[in-house]
């Protein structure tokens, strides 16, 4: 038996998105921030290298990064389809959800970039009902889930390090009445890795799996 799990940036949309099912969630869109440590090690210590380099006025190391990452933003992250322009990343994140949410997978459509960060992910959503629902509705439910804490302002990555809650906050009702916006942020380790996977083995074990 196999047991899978969605990447980190799947885990940390996937403990907001759930719980707004109780809302009648529709679907969700918005962009996904991932760290240099999505890439491992390499990826960290890359940009690390970019950095000093940059600063140093050399030319930096380009293996993990041919363009570069360090004080710059990659837009894409994957192998773009050229036929919709969605890239790789983009569709798995959309296919991860789909199956933790048991929706279509269409329901989730997120742009993945790049940012010159160490560690972490955040994400910006904008969060779609079936009804009218506020972003006063969305701050009392997700208030109430464990592994979350409503803050404003958001915390950023940095300050969420070997943290194993997410933080949730700039909840804002759409301005066309299409729902409700809001922040996530998290350590893309602590949170969207072991915690899950801890809280994975907890459930195997509650139901006599292991």
């Amino acid at each position: 038996r196999v047991l899978s799990t969605p990447a980190a940036p799947g885990v940390l949309l996937a403990a907001v998105l759930a719980p707004l099912a109780a809302l009648g969630l529709h679907s969700a869109r918005g962009t996904v921030l991932q760290s240099a440590g999505v890439d491992g090690r390499e990826g960290v210590e890359e940009l690390s290298a970019q950095v000093v380099a940059l600063f140093n006025h050399t030319d930096p190391r380009r293996a993990v990064y041919p363009e570069g990452l360090a004080f710059d933003i990659h837009a894409q992250v994957g192998v773009r389809d050229p036929a919709n322009g969605w890239t790789s990343a983009e569709r798995r994140l959309s296919l991860e959800l789909g199956a933790a949410l048991r929706r279509p997978p269409a329901s989730f459509a997120f742009t993945v970039a790049r940012v010159p960060l160490f560690t972490g992910v955040a994400a910006s959503i904008h969060a779609r009902f079936e009804q009218p629902v506020s972003a006063t509705q969305v701050g009392e439910l997700l208030a109430q889930i464990p592994l979350l804490r409503l803050e404003d302002p958001v915390p950023g990555p940095r300050h969420l390090d070997s943290t194993g809650t997410a933080s949730v906050g700039r909840l804002r009702d759409d301005p066309g009445q299409d729902g409700v916006h809001l922040w996530v942020s998290a350590d893309n380790l602590r949170f969207g890795a072991s915690t899950n996977v801890l809280a994975l083995v907890r459930q195997l074990v509650n139901r006599s799996l292991l």
